[in-house]
């Protein structure tokens, strides 16, 4: 695990890698906003960045829609309370 990577975009919160597959995680403590489709694409730069398909957004709320395909790359949006699903979608069980 990696945190606070400095790209030319900007910096990742965490490069978590396991079972040689990465996955980049963006952690937003907004509490008075939602997630929005900005934030979605940010994290979907960084993971071209890092020739990674694979991102998760982690915030206080999860907005009506948690789940984004972006070309190849799948982003999904969690609640602290489900980190527990982070090695799961690494091993490729949900789709």
């Amino acid at each position: 695990m990696n945190r606070l990577v400095k790209t030319k975009r900007g910096v990742v919160d965490i490069i978590f890698e396991r079972k040689n597959k990465k996955v980049i995680i963006e952690i937003k403590d907004y509490l008075a906003k939602d997630i929005s489709f900005s934030q979605v694409k940010q994290l979907e730069r960084y993971l071209r960045d890092f020739n990674c398909n694979l991102g998760i957004l982690i915030c206080h709320k999860k907005p009506k829609k948690d789940k984004y395909l972006i070309g190849k790359n799948k982003i999904f949006i969690l609640e602290e309370s489900e980190l527990g699903k982070i090695p799961i979608f690494i091993d490729g069980d949900v789709v």
